[in-house]
């Protein structure tokens, strides 16, 4: 098993929180001083870099590559790493739903699949369940798109498809909505978060061409102290725009700034790059993904009920990292066990 950046998880574990911090403020609890939004733009970040790096290691090792049979493999794979956690969550949203909204219809659970299953991007049209599923619909159909180009045509898709993504989609947010931050806007053909989701994506790709130029340059300590401020600048000022009211006007210029701390994060040269590979640094990378789940329609259910949620913040706080140790552990039983059931009635290599 390669060796996983420990960095990256930890911050993935506070740019989670960070998110929280939005809907704070999109519910109006912060006093509308609260502006963490744009740490999703790290994720798909780190999700394009990750995807780039996969389809270097799968050409590498393969001769005889048929790039859509892979695509489909990977594609399915990913999907069954999210789903029984995004069951596990729609369903505690439907709990906690149910608590401020007694007339609940039964059928709401079936209108709520396409948010479940990723597909509320596209257009198809349902109940919202976790608040937050729009990053998943996003990040399979950006990902969908581009590892096979990674993996058949990398430059091409690295010096033309990729630039002309991330210019042409963040662009047209801009004119369009005055904002990156709209993925439940419709465009005409998907969401613009889908499209959004492909923009951050390919910087993502950019991202990892970026590290890989940076690690084959000899540097001097001149050179390396440059890039530990730069780093650690960009990720201050990243922080520090998350906690006032608005970045609007100055977001792309934000966004810029994450992907070179992202690249930065990524290569030889990051500040912290003696903070190793630990199982808690990967236990905080997979906690983050159970806290983005499970925030939106716990802080929602709190200001409907009002008065009568007792404890204020600190009980969101404490509902959040409860419901979110609950969905990881039962995610995982029903992960394993369904893949127990398919180690049953399944022959040996039909899953390869």
């Amino acid at each position: 098993m390669s060796q996983r950046n420990g960095v990256i998880d930890v911050l993935k574990f506070f740019c989670a929180w960070l998110v929280v911090g939005s809907h704070f403020c999109y519910w109006g609890l912060s006093g509308g001083k609260f502006w963490g939004g744009l740490s999703v733009e790290f994720f798909f970040f780190v999700s394009g870099w990750l995807l780039t790096e996969r389809a270097d290691k799968v050409r590498n090792r393969s001769t005889a590559l048929n790039i859509w049979k892979e695509n489909g493999k990977y594609t399915l794979h990913r999907l069954w790493g999210f789903l029984p956690y995004m069951v596990v969550a729609s369903v505690f949203s439907l709990v906690v739903t149910a608590m401020h909204n007694h007339d609940l219809p039964r059928r709401f659970f079936f209108s709520s699949l396409p948010d479940v299953i990723g597909l509320q991007m596209y257009g198809f049209s349902g109940a919202y369940t976790i608040g937050t599923g729009w990053y998943i619909s996003a990040l399979f159909f950006g990902s969908f798109l581009l590892y096979p180009l990674l993996l058949k045509w990398k430059e091409f898709c690295v010096c033309f498809i990729a630039p002309l993504a991330v210019l042409l989609i963040y662009g047209y947010c801009y004119h369009q909505y005055g904002t990156l931050s709209a993925p439940g806007s419709w465009t005409g053909f998907g969401n613009e978060g889908l499209w959004r989701g492909l923009a951050s994506l390919s910087f993502g790709v950019l991202s990892h061409e970026a590290t890989q130029w940076l690690n084959s340059l000899s540097l001097r300590e001149s050179g390396i102290w440059f890039l530990h401020i730069l780093e650690a600048f960009c990720y201050l000022v990243f922080f520090v725009t998350a906690s006032i009211k608005s970045c609007q006007g100055i977001e792309f210029e934000v966004v810029c700034l994450i992907w070179i701390a992202v690249t930065l994060t990524f290569s030889h040269y990051r500040v912290f790059r003696r903070i190793p590979d630990t199982s808690l640094s990967r236990a905080l990378g997979e906690a983050s993904f159970m806290v983005y789940l499970n925030h939106f329609y716990v802080i929602e259910a709190y200001t409907k009920l009002g008065t009568a949620w007792r404890g204020g913040l600190v009980a969101i706080f404490l509902a959040i990292i409860v419901l979110s140790i609950l969905c990881f552990i039962l995610g995982s039983l029903i992960k394993k066990g369904v893949e127990r059931l398919c180690g049953i009635f399944l022959q040996e290599g039909n899953n390869a």
